[in-house]
């Protein structure tokens, strides 16, 4: 997934292949059969057996996104790096804006590329979101063929089969902060986000490799430089 050439151009991920799209006459175009984007905490406490395979991947890719040596241009220091700190510059385009050291009221307080408390802010960060996104199934991906190359899951034609149907079907999962968490009944972030290891499940064949208890360390919970 390495690419430190040229400018890089976002692609997003694949259209699934039961997406279709409508166009009524004289109304909106939109597209039916879409991939469900779940609040985090719905993914991460499901019982079903899909999303446990989601939830599954998006832990073991995060991780495995996290520690990309920092000087490649999808590295997880570079990306993460693209919306706040350490403000250095991204594929070639110029240095962002540093951090103003006496704003004035009223004057953007941070800087980086992403324009906060501005009015284009949404339109900054759909793309970025979208970046992130890929760079996560990218490693999901990555996660799977490992497991093919090196344990040869592939052998389980039907259990491979269920395992790039989630993740074909994963999107970014998001955090409703207008929502009370259950485990504090306040407005907090998720629990998964915060807590220590998360449970995985990862195929049968290959629990050996993976902690006996189930749990994994939570990538979520903070970033170390791999370098």
């Amino acid at each position: 997934m390495t690419d430190n050439s040229g400018t890089y151009g976002i692609k997003g991920l694949p259209r699934h292949k039961d997406a279709v799209t409508r166009q009524p006459d004289g109304g909106i175009p939109y597209v039916e059969n879409l991939p469900v984007r779940y609040e985090i905490s719905v993914l991460a406490s499901s019982t079903d057996p899909l999303l446990r395979k989601q939830w599954t991947l998006f832990v073991l890719a995060l991780e495995k996104f996290k520690m990309k040596p920092v000087s490649e241009k999808l590295s997880y220091f570079q990306v993460a790096g693209i919306h706040g700190y350490p403000e250095g510059a991204w594929d070639n385009a110029p240095p962002p804006k540093q951090d103003p050291k006496n704003p004035k009221k009223g004057d953007q307080p941070y800087g980086g590329y992403c324009n906060h408390n501005g009015l284009n802010f949404p339109t900054w960060h759909r793309p970025y979101m979208a970046l992130f996104e890929q760079c996560v199934w990218d490693n999901m991906d990555d996660v799977i063929n490992h497991w093919v190359e090196e344990h040869k899951l592939d052998q389980d034609k039907a259990e491979l089969s269920l395992w790039n149907e989630a993740k074909d079907t994963w999107r970014m999962q998001y955090w409703d902060w207008a929502r009370q968490q259950s485990y504090n009944e306040d407005f907090a972030y998720p629990q998964v986000l915060v807590q220590g290891p998360v449970r995985i499940f990862p195929p049968e064949v290959l629990k050996k490799y993976y902690p006996p208890s189930g749990l994994y360390a939570n990538p979520f919970w903070s970033f170390k430089n791999p370098e």
